[in-house]
C-alpha cells in the first residue's frame, strides 16, 4: 500500500461512510421488495406496500427494481468519490421524498422511517465536507 492510497482513504468523511451506508440500505430493502413480488408474496401487512400495490404487481416490481439499482448505483458511485454520484443520489432522493410525501399525504399513512431516512441522506449530501469532495459549489 502506498502513502497516496492511505492518504486517499484518510481524506473520505465520516459523513460519505454514513452516506453510503444509508443508501446501501436502500438498495438491500428495495431489491429485497423486488424479489419478494416477484416470487409471489404478499405484503398485505406492510403500510408501506399498501399504495404501492395499487399499481399492480408487475409495475412493483419493475419500479422498486429501478430504485434499487439506481440506489446502489449512487452509493458505489459515492465511495468511489464520482461526482456524478452526488447529482444522481440528490435526484434519486428527491423523487422518493416526493413518492413519501404523496404517500404520507394520503390516507393511508405513511412510512415515518422511509422520510427521515431520505432526510438523513439529503442532510448529509449538503455537508460542507461531502460537498468539497464531489465538487459541489455553494452558492451564497
Amino acid at each position: 500500500m502506498t502513502a497516496s492510497t492511505t492518504s486517499q482513504r484518510r481524506r473520505r468523511p465520516f459523513t460519505l461512510l454514513v452516506l453510503c451506508l444509508l443508501l446501501f440500505g436502500r438498495f438491500l430493502v428495495f431489491a429485497l421488495i423486488a424479489v419478494g413480488v416477484g416470487l409471489g408474496l404478499q405484503y398485505q401487512t406492510a403500510a408501506e406496500l399498501n399504495f404501492l400495490t395499487t399499481i399492480g404487481y408487475d409495475a412493483l416490481i419493475v419500479l422498486t427494481t429501478v430504485f434499487a439499482v439506481l440506489f446502489l448505483i449512487a452509493s458505489v458511485g459515492l465511495w468511489l468519490l464520482k461526482p456524478l454520484a452526488w447529482q444522481l443520489t440528490m435526484i434519486i432522493t428527491g423523487a422518493w421524498m416526493f413518492i413519501d410525501i404523496w404517500y404520507y399525504s394520503s390516507d393511508s399513512g405513511g412510512s415515518t422511517l422511509s422520510m427521515l431516512t431520505s432526510v438523513f441522506i439529503v442532510f448529509y449530501l449538503v455537508q460542507g465536507d461531502v460537498r468539497q469532495l464531489f465538487g459541489a459549489t455553494q452558492n451564497r
